[in-house]
């Protein structure tokens, strides 16, 4: 990249690192959900006496990191 922050095929730097920060920010909004699935089903003390509504949240929590995860890797990819 030592041709003054232009990428291959003419493209800046700058705007590669915008759409990479995109990506980012939304993998982390699903991050987050996950996060609050996760702690409300263990803080919370109706879902840790309710074996269902435990195993929703977390459940919930864990699709949520599968999405924010599969975010990232694909917008990674198209983000090249």
């Amino acid at each position: 990249m030592g041709d003054g922050g232009v990428l291959r095929g003419g493209e800046a730097a700058d705007a590669c690192s915008q759409r990479l920060g995109t990506v980012s920010t939304v993998s982390a909004l699903f991050a987050t959900l996950a996060a609050c699935c996760t702690a409300a089903a263990w803080l919370l003390p109706w879902s840790r006496q309710d074996s269902r509504a435990f195993a929703r949240l977390m459940g919930a929590g864990v699709l949520a990191w599968i999405a924010a995860e599969g975010v990232l890797f694909l917008g990674g990819l198209l983000v090249r």
